[in-house]
């Protein structure tokens, strides 16, 4: 039940990744991926410019992920504090990565998008 958990929100946060370049390129305005980590929650923003938006709008409901599962930002996987992931309309991005973690805090998916292609993946 913890593992299905775990793949489960790790693939939630990449399909909300993708979803996030996907409406930069179809829009012609940033989009992104913001975390709320306390609230252990993440949702899609609009911004209001193709490049450095002043103005983000929440384009969908927040999506939460389960009790039993950990999570934290960055390349040590020990990243705590809110993160913003932007994708612009020339299909680059900001890089990111948000690893999932086990209840034992054993880092099971990092989740991570490419700056330069935007591309996102799962490791």
């Amino acid at each position: 039940s913890q593992s299905s958990n775990c793949k489960e929100a790790a693939w939630g946060i990449l399909s909300g990744f993708r979803l996030s370049k996907q409406m930069a390129l179809s829009t012609n305005l940033e989009h992104r991926v913001e975390f709320d980590m306390d609230a252990r929650r993440y949702r899609l923003a609009r911004g209001n410019m193709p490049s450095g938006s002043t103005i983000w709008t929440g384009a969908g409901s927040w999506s939460s992920i389960s009790d039993e599962v950990g999570w934290a930002s960055g390349d040590a996987c020990d990243g705590t504090a809110d993160l913003n992931i932007v994708f612009k309309p020339n299909g680059s991005a900001a890089f990111g990565m948000i690893c999932v973690k086990d209840g034992a805090s054993v880092v099971k998916y990092r989740v991570s998008v490419n700056a330069t292609s935007g591309r996102a993946v799962i490791n």
